[in-house]
C-alpha cells in the first residue's frame, strides 16, 4: 500500500458515501462501508425522518477530508487517514481495511482534540500493535471490557483503570441517572454484548504508548418491576428514538447501542479515552 494509492481509496470512499448520504441508500454505502461503521451508518438512515429539518439537510451536504495523512503500518493489510471534514478545527480518524476483497471504511471516530504523534519511524511506515500486548495497565483487547463497565457497574470494577476525562462522566453520569426517566414503577439496567464487529487496529505512538480503534457495544434494558414479577399489566411506552425499530409499548424494551473509541495507551499513566460514541441500532 503506497500513499497514492490510500488517497484512491479515500476519494472513492468521500464520493461514494456523499451521494449514499444523500439519498439514504444503504446498499451503496455497503460497497465502501464496512464493520461496525457502516452498521452505525445504517442506523442513521433509519432514524432520519425522525430528526429536525436542519439535521437531515447537513447529512446530506458533501464533504471532503482535507489535510490528509495516511498512517500506513507495516505488513497490515490496514491502514488509518487523519484529516479534517468540513472545516473542522479537530481532525476526524478512519480506517480503512479489506472486506471481502475490497477496500472498505470499517472505523471512523470525530474527534475534539489532536491525534498523538504517532511512530512512522520505519522508512516513513507505522508499526501495528497486537490486540493482546499490554502497554501500561491495558492491551487493546482489554480496552472495551473496561469502558463497558462504567455502564454496567458504574465504574466499580475495571472501569477504575481508565483516566478520568468528559468520556468518562458522561458515561458514568448515564449509568447513574438511569433510572431518573421512567420513574419507581421501573428500572434500567446496561450488559455488556458482542459488538457487530469486533477488529481492532492498534498502531505505535512516539513516546512507546499505543493508539487503538475498538468497537464497543451493550444492551439497554427498561423493564418494568411489574415485569420482575411476571405480569405485563404495566407496559413502557417507547421513545422516538425506539418507535423508530418498534412501536408497541411492552413491559420490557431493550435497545442495542453499537459504538465505537479511540484510546490511547502509554507505559506509565492510565488509559486515556479520546473518543467514545454510540449509535442506537435496534429496539425490541
Amino acid at each position: 500500500m503506497t500513499r497514492a494509492q490510500a488517497a484512491k481509496i479515500v476519494d472513492n470512499y468521500e464520493k461514494v458515501n456523499n451521494l449514499s448520504n444523500r439519498t439514504r441508500n444503504a446498499k451503496l454505502l455497503g460497497t465502501v462501508e464496512g464493520g461496525q461503521v457502516y452498521e452505525l451508518s445504517k442506523a442513521e438512515f433509519k432514524a432520519f425522518p425522525t430528526w429536525s429539518s436542519k439535521k437531515r439537510k447537513e447529512y446530506g451536504d458533501p464533504f471532503t477530508y482535507k489535510q490528509r495523512s495516511y498512517v500506513i503500518p507495516v505488513n497490515s493489510g490496514w491502514f488509518m487517514v487523519i484529516g479534517h471534514a468540513g472545516g473542522s478545527k479537530y481532525p476526524s480518524l478512519l480506517v480503512f481495511d479489506k472486506v471481502a476483497g475490497h477496500w472498505k471504511a470499517v472505523r471512523a471516530v470525530h474527534l475534539g482534540v489532536s491525534v498523538p504523534a504517532i511512530d512512522i519511524s520505519r522508512q516513513g511506515l507505522a508499526t501495528a500493535v497486537s490486540s493482546s500486548a499490554k502497554n501500561g495497565a491495558l492491551s487493546p483487547a482489554e480496552v472495551k471490557g473496561v469502558w463497558e463497565d462504567l455502564y454496567t457497574s458504574g465504574g466499580k470494577n475495571k472501569g477504575k483503570e481508565l483516566a478520568p476525562s468528559s468520556w468518562t462522566k458522561d458515561a458514568l453520569k448515564s449509568y447513574r441517572t438511569r433510572n431518573d426517566a421512567l420513574g419507581p414503577q421501573a428500572q434500567v439496567n446496561f450488559f455488556d454484548k458482542p459488538a457487530k464487529s469486533e477488529n481492532i487496529y492498534s498502531v505505535r505512538t512516539k513516546d512507546g504508548g499505543v493508539l487503538t480503534v475498538v468497537s464497543l457495544a451493550h444492551n439497554q434494558e427498561s423493564l418494568t418491576k411489574a415485569a420482575l414479577r411476571g405480569s405485563s399489566s404495566m407496559q413502557i411506552t417507547p421513545g422516538s428514538d425506539e418507535r423508530v425499530f418498534n412501536p408497541s409499548p411492552r413491559a420490557v424494551i431493550t435497545d442495542e447501542f453499537q459504538g465505537q473509541a479511540l484510546v490511547q495507551l502509554t507505559p506509565k499513566q492510565k488509559p486515556k479515552v479520546l473518543y467514545a460514541l454510540y449509535s442506537l441500532v435496534d429496539s425490541r
